[in-house]
């Protein structure tokens, strides 16, 4: 485990590998705005502008989390995971 101080704000860097990344339930990026509210249900909150649209899931565990899902034009493009304490 890193004893770095976590970096504020956001981070974007290009990726030089190709990986294949799933949800638990199999949803990846391309999946269709369909697909993951059949699997996961309605988000909490839901934002569109244009083609694009966010949708925001928020549960609670043992600490709050927080997934952000971005589509463009009915597809999935982006998603993060925050978690609160």
């Amino acid at each position: 485990v890193s004893q770095d101080p976590p970096i504020a704000g956001v981070c974007y860097a290009p990726v030089h590998v190709s990986l294949s990344a799933k949800t638990g339930k199999g949803i990846e990026l391309g999946a269709t705005i369909d697909e993951v509210v059949k699997l996961y249900g309605e988000p909490t909150e839901r934002f569109a502008v244009g083609p694009m649209a966010r949708y925001r899931y928020v549960a609670m565990y043992h600490q709050s989390f927080e997934w952000d899902l971005v589509f463009r034009n009915g597809r999935l493009v982006e998603w993060t995971v925050a978690t609160y304490e």
